[in-house]
């Protein structure tokens, strides 16, 4: 890399530096979250003791923080009363990747509407953007490991997280579009 940055000058270098910044930036992120996915596999760490509940509320607003999303996200009030059982990393983990998805393959610019209602002992929230229909044979397959869907950005590990950290604390996440939405991500969590 030192070479073809010797190569050129000005404009050029600072280019090529940004890129590889980006470059460095995006592996970086793909690790960690490897990493994540790896420790989920290995050490049981969302089993066993049950955590405290989790106040729904700040967990989405530190991801919102996290993604620069808080323009974007429209939620009532009720979410800051919803507590989910699980430990607040993994809560921020499982809305921050899905609030990059909104962002990264919503429409640009689109609002994403957050609602969250409790139903037998479970938490149910909804995220959903606006965007292009996804065909049904690709959301089948949102979730699988590398799946980008054709979208040049992202891993294609973040659905994958969710789904790994939902389905350990014995919840569920769906997934629905068309008739307007782009994505309508289902979660259903322990409530706490």
């Amino acid at each position: 890399m030192n070479l073809r940055l010797r190569l050129v000058d000005g404009h050029q270098q600072y280019e090529a530096m940004q890129q590889a910044e980006a470059g460095v930036d995006r592996l970086t992120k793909t690790l960690g979250q490897l990493l994540l996915l790896a420790r989920m596999e290995s050490e049981d760490i969302t089993r066993g003791r049950r955590p405290d509940p989790t106040p729904l509320g700040g967990a989405l607003v530190t991801a919102m923080t996290e993604t620069g999303s808080r323009d974007h996200c429209h939620y009532p009030q009720g979410v800051n009363q919803a507590h989910v059982a699980l430990s607040e990393s993994l809560l921020v983990t499982v809305l921050r990747n899905l609030l990059e998805n909104a962002m990264r393959h919503g429409e640009l610019g689109a609002p994403i509407e957050i609602s969250v209602q409790e139903s037998k002992g479970m938490a149910v929230i909804d995220i959903i953007s606006q965007g292009d229909t996804i065909a049904s044979e690709h959301l089948s397959r949102l979730t699988e490991r590398f799946h980008r869907g054709g979208h040049p950005k992202g891993s294609g590990l973040g659905l994958s997280i969710v789904e790994a950290i939902v389905t350990r604390v014995r919840g569920r996440v769906t997934f629905a579009s068309g008739n307007g939405v782009g994505l309508k991500v289902t979660l259903q969590l322990p409530s706490g």
